[in-house]
């Protein structure tokens, strides 16, 4: 990987640089399918693997959850359950 000379939230400022030829960015592909029409970005096909990052659901003691949040909790388990990693 090259180093990372700048960093920034900004789609602007890295749609900017990366159309100048001198830095490479990570977009998402949103930024190509619907971005403004003629622009000069070009997508580099990568094989990156991503990294899980965890997930934590935090709730107020003494509060009830409301049903369809009770519903999207147990979502979530089924999901994490199907891939066989840690409980939530």
């Amino acid at each position: 990987m090259p180093p990372v000379a700048i960093t920034t939230f900004s789609v602007h400022l890295r749609n900017i640089l990366t159309m100048r030829g001198r830095f490479i960015a990570v977009l998402p592909s949103s930024v190509l399918w619907f971005g403004p029409a003629g622009n000069s970005l070009k997508e580099l096909p990568l094989d990156v693997p991503l990294p899980e990052w965890p997930a934590l659901i935090v709730t107020l003691k003494n509060r009830t959850l409301r049903p369809a949040v009770e519903r999207f909790v147990a979502c979530l388990r089924e999901i994490v359950a199907s891939r066989g990693t840690p409980k939530l």
